[in-house]
């Protein structure tokens, strides 16, 4: 599982590094909420960790974070995001989080999902580095390292994000989100 978070990890840390300061080439982060009557639902973290601010991975501000904090004398978290729309939202949206992950160095693995659901029932899900992956470093108009994200091509009135995480001893993997988006990304 760890090579899957590292590779979002350093794709998007490579994607920052070919900049040479040429505003012309940098991104601007976008994203669109759910509308007039979405709700947001943390499902209960388990034992090893807790959400400091966790209204905050969907105020409408790509500045600030929920923060996905491990706790001390566990090994594992797993935290999961839903969002659901009051009306149904049609496929061709890159829906997705801006979130900052750990650094390698503070995990032993980490897997970062993200999947649609219509009337119950999943739609799509994120297959990395396939056709529906839109996962991107950001530079302009956010604190989040990069979107991960997926093109969605059906209909869906749900997004459901999931991070897992192993560490060990002095590790420290905060895991920050800081919005989910029904279309999103950086353009």
């Amino acid at each position: 599982m760890k090579h899957v978070a590292l590779a979002l990890v350093t794709g998007m840390a490579a994607g920052l590094a070919g900049c040479g300061g040429d505003e012309a080439d940098e991104t601007e982060a976008f994203c669109t909420s759910f509308g007039p009557g979405a709700t947001y639902q943390w499902t209960a973290c388990t034992a090893g960790c807790i959400y400091a601010q966790p209204a905050q991975a969907h105020d409408g501000s790509l500045f600030t974070a929920t923060t996905v904090v491990p706790v001390a004398g566990q090994a594992t978290y797993t935290a999961v995001l839903t969002a659901t729309a009051a009306a149904d939202i049609p496929g061709g949206a890159d829906v997705g989080v801006f979130i900052t992950q750990p650094t390698n160095q503070n995990f032993q693995t980490m897997n970062s999902t993200l999947r649609t659901i219509l009337n119950g029932v999943q739609q799509e899900a994120l297959n990395p580095g396939g056709a529906n992956d839109v996962t991107s470093p950001s530079e302009n108009g956010t604190l989040a390292a990069g979107y991960l994200g997926m093109r969605t091509t059906q209909a869906f009135d749900q997004v459901e994000f999931t991070a897992t995480v192993t560490w060990t001893g002095a590790q420290v993997p905060n895991y920050s989100v800081f919005e989910i988006c029904a279309d999103g990304g950086n353009i």
